[in-house]
């Protein structure tokens, strides 16, 4: 009997049919839990690589740090120091010389300070020691501009690696150790400017100094001017006559 024709042969062909579609269902199940496990390993392994991809730029951005602090020129606190500390030095050691030696200590004037300052400037951008450089203007000249009023002024200028060498060189010095106890001199201005080592020089940076003096000329006004006339002229025996404020008086 043909197997499609009995009852049992119809029930096989049925179970066959089943199996069939159970095993098709099962098929596509797996292709859909295969597929979705592997877009899951997708999805993890892109976390991975850009959890790795950060570290990595971490890991560079530190060494690319780390690199650069070692070749840089390691910093020297108090290398070179600050100029203004080292100007404050040359006054208490100008100050000190003069009144051992019995001399009122000189006045701070910022004009001349400020004068000092370009000076210092200027030597130190040519490396060396001028009192006055090409196209520059002499050193009255320069205490003038700068608003400083005198009857004299006299100046000291220096190189060296620090202001107690530069103060001891100008005191053995006599032309600058006049300057510096000069009696007649009231005022002082200070400037430092740091200079740049030469090449393979293999020493720091050095100090341009520049000392200005003055005998200062008191700002006055045109009332404190006529007294200061009068008593001058008194003082070598002459006598100078008010003739009031009364325009049209005349000399007899």
């Amino acid at each position: 009997m043909p197997f499609g024709t009995s009852k049992f042969g119809q029930l096989g062909f049925l179970w066959v049919k089943l199996q069939s579609l159970v095993d098709e269902v099962r098929s596509r199940n797996r292709d859909r839990l295969s597929q979705s496990a592997r877009d899951q390993r997708e999805t993890q392994s892109r976390e991975v690589t850009n959890n790795l991809d950060a570290y990595v730029v971490r890991l560079v951005t530190i060494a690319f740090l780390v690199a650069v602090l070692f070749s840089s020129p390691r910093v020297t606190v108090n290398a070179v120091p600050q100029t203004f500390n080292a100007e404050r030095a040359l006054l208490e050691d100008a100050n000190r010389e003069r009144v051992a030696q019995g001399l009122p200590p000189l006045r701070w004037n910022a004009n001349l300070a400020a004068a000092a300052h370009a000076h210092a400037l200027l030597m130190a951008q040519h490396n060396t020691l001028s009192h006055q450089f090409s196209g520059e203007a002499p050193l009255q000249d320069r205490v003038r501009s700068a608003g400083a009023r005198f009857t004299e002024v006299a100046e000291n200028v220096a190189e060296g690696p620090s202001p107690e060498m530069i103060h001891a060189g100008w005191m053995h010095s006599p032309p600058h150790r006049a300057n510096l106890l000069d009696p007649e001199l009231t005022d002082i201005g200070i400037a430092i400017a740091v200079g740049a080592p030469g090449p393979g020089s293999g020493r720091g940076p050095m100090l341009f100094a520049a000392q200005d003096f003055s005998q200062a000329v008191a700002e006055l006004s045109l009332s404190e001017q006529e007294r200061e006339v009068g008593a001058a002229l008194a003082s070598r025996g002459l006598q100078v006559t008010n003739l009031g404020s009364d325009a049209s008086a005349a000399p007899a």
